[in-house]
This record gives C-alpha cells, structure tokens and sequence, in this order.
C-alpha cells in the first residue's frame, strides 16, 4: 500500500484527522531522500510553496513515527533524523559522529541472533535498533578522528 494511503488509514484508525498540512507533510517526507532532518523537510515544504508552521511539522512526524510509517534516530549531537520506514526492509546503521555520514547495511545474522534470543526469553520483539557510531573512512583518510 503506497505511504499516504496507509497514513491515512492508519490515522483514522488512531482518531487523528486527515487536515492538508499533515497530508502535506507526508508527502514531502515520503520524497525526502535518504535519512532527513525535520529543518530539511520544513525547507522542501518553504520550497514547495507550503506555509506549514514548524511546529506542527514536528508534530506531524511524531504521528509518522507512532504510525511506524518514519523511523526517528537520535543524533550523537543532539536532534534526530528520519527515513521512511513502511515497507522497506529492516536494516541497520553506522553513523559518523565527525561527518553525520548514516550509512545503512542488513547482516542476516544479526536477524538471526535476534530471532535467537527472543526464542529463548520467550519474547515477541515489536521493533529493534541498532546504531554502531564511529568515525567513517572518509573522516579517518582526511585525518579527521584518526585516533577513534
């Protein structure tokens, strides 16, 4: 099911109106590239024409991601990035605390670890994260946190 279609389901199913600014939101966060940061996506709605205030951008993702359809990741520096989350397949991250680089992989044995262990604690896990932070090899090749 494409993303604003499930936003919309899923926030009916939540009581939450359907009112043009969340819908334009989501729109511009499900054409946000990559992991984006709120600020960048009240930039791409500016552009775009929309007059969405800030705050009810940040509300807005706050729903996207008790909906499961955004995840949010917390910054070594403070604040957070997002990435469209409905539909994708789980993955994790390395993040570069010198550069902010967030770079994804998938490791089928992790997952497997994971199912492993919920097995063995009798444990039906609802969503997991996992976030290795380091310096990333374009920072160490610049000389930037070479010693990390």
């Amino acid at each position: 099911m494409p993303l604003p279609h499930l936003f919309l389901d899923r926030m009916r199913e939540q009581g939450l109106r359907a009112t043009p600014e969340r819908i334009a939101i989501l729109g511009q966060a499900s054409r946000m590239p990559g992991h984006f940061e709120a600020e960048e996506l009240v930039t791409a709605l500016r552009a775009a024409g929309s007059r969405v205030s800030r705050a009810t951008v940040y509300r807005t993702l706050a729903h996207l991601v008790s909906l499961g359809l955004l995840r949010r990741h917390a910054m070594p520096e403070g604040g957070a990035r997002y990435e469209r989350w409905a539909g994708r397949t789980p993955h994790e991250h390395l993040l570069c605390v010198q550069c902010g680089a967030m770079l994804e992989f998938v490791e089928d044995s992790l997952a497997r670890l994971q199912d492993e262990v919920c097995q063995r604690y009798d444990f039906r896990p609802l969503t997991h994260s996992l976030q290795i932070r380091g310096v990333c090899r374009n920072c160490r090749r610049d000389g930037i946190g070479a010693s990390a």
